[in-house]
This record gives C-alpha cells, structure tokens and sequence, in this order.
C-alpha cells in the first residue's frame, strides 16, 4: 500500500476548490480513514489551517480511540460512516472478519457523539444461517447506537472471498452469479445465493422493519419493528 502524504491530499484539495470554487462538504473514500494516527494528526493541522471545510469519512471500530475522533472533530469532521455488518458478534468475527464486539461499538458510537460528530452506520441482512432472531439482533443493537444514518445492504458474496468460495462449493452460488446482476450488486435488492433460513421475501421485509426503525429512532419514536 503506497500512502499519499497529508501534505498531497491537501493540495489536491486546495486544487479543486481553485478550480471549480467549492465551498461545500468535502468527502473522503478511504476504507479507513483514521488507520494511521501519525498521518491523522499531521492532517489535522493541515487540514485545519488550509482548508477549515467540514468533512466526512469512512472508518473502523477498531480505529476510533479517544484521540482518533478528537483529531477529526479538531479537524472539521461531522460524520463518520462505519460498518458495524450485524448485530451478532459470532457471525461478524467468524464470516466477516470483523473483531468487535457490541460493547467496543456502544463506545466508540458514544464518543463519537460526546465529540458532536454524527454517525451512519452500514448494516447487511442476508448473511448465510442469519435467522430472524439475528435480524432482530441487528434491530437491538441499532436501537442502542441510534444513528443518525443507516445504510443497508443484502449480504453479497463476492469473488475472491472465503465465504464466496465455501458457497460455491456448496452448490448455493453461481460462480458468475454477478454477470446476470441487473444492478451494482452492492445495492441490489436481491439476494444472490441461497440463503438457507430466511427467503428473499423474508429479507426485503427486515430491510424495511430496520429502514423503519431508524427513522422512528430519529424521530424520537424508538418503538420495536414487528415481528
């Protein structure tokens, strides 16, 4: 991985906003954006004497300590996206890789509000053996963090991953499933495998309780979806 420098992505920046007059929010797709705290920090300062726009990011559970999010509150950040998957820390660590547990979730989502920072989380639902007592797990936990913004998504194996191979070899994914999508299988509504426990129907229902919830949370109303 070849990192630019601080100093780089400013000027590119600085470039932009010359060129096109943007006065606006500015947003950052790194995966995630606070890895390096060293790079975060000469950023910051950067960021804040030449730039001072507000700005969002992507990160890690793992990589919002204290001095994480002060660094970007410091610097201009006003929401921080971050994948929380699911709300079953078993099926998170085992089939998505993800070692967090929900208490390490509760406390970076409550630091990153102490710190005035707002927070969208990505959710998916579709996992393979994901019940629905995991979805309403997920519901919980959401419940818990009560985001500002939710993004959902139906699980999607994709190649060259261990649970894309392990599908396969199942006999419950088409290999080139994706050359049939008819949309970016990231936001496709339809679940591309044979999920096991929860039909398509199943799923999209769950979808719209958890769509549902998180606006009622947003609106003071945190009532549970139904069953």
């Amino acid at each position: 991985v070849r990192m630019r420098s601080p100093e780089n992505v400013v000027c590119e920046i600085e470039s932009v906003i010359s060129r096109y007059r943007h006065k606006g929010v500015i947003g950052f797709q790194d995966d995630i954006f606070t890895l390096d705290l060293r790079w975060l920090e000469e950023f910051a300062q950067i960021f804040r004497k030449r730039i001072s726009l507000p700005f969002w990011c992507n990160s890690h559970v793992n990589h919002l300590s204290d001095k994480a999010v002060h660094l970007l509150r410091h610097a201009g950040c006003f929401r921080v996206q971050v994948g929380i998957e699911c709300g079953n820390e078993t099926m998170r660590s085992k089939l998505l890789g993800k070692t967090f547990d929900n208490r390490q979730v509760l406390d970076v989502t409550e630091r990153l509000k102490k710190n005035h920072i707002k927070i969208e989380t990505f959710f998916m639902i579709g996992l393979p053996a994901e019940s629905e007592d995991n979805v309403s797990e997920s519901i919980a936990l959401c419940r818990k963090i009560s985001p500002d913004w939710i993004t959902l998504s139906t699980f999607c194996p994709y190649p060259g991953t261990a649970i894309y191979e392990d599908l396969v070899a199942q006999g419950r994914l088409e290999p080139r499933f994706f050359e049939k999508s008819a949309a970016d299988t990231y936001y496709s509504p339809e679940c591309a495998y044979k999920q096991g426990t929860m039909t398509k129907e199943k799923i999209e229902y769950y979808k719209g309780q958890l769509k549902r919830f998180t606006q009622a949370a947003r609106d003071g109303r945190p009532n549970a979806p139904e069953r």
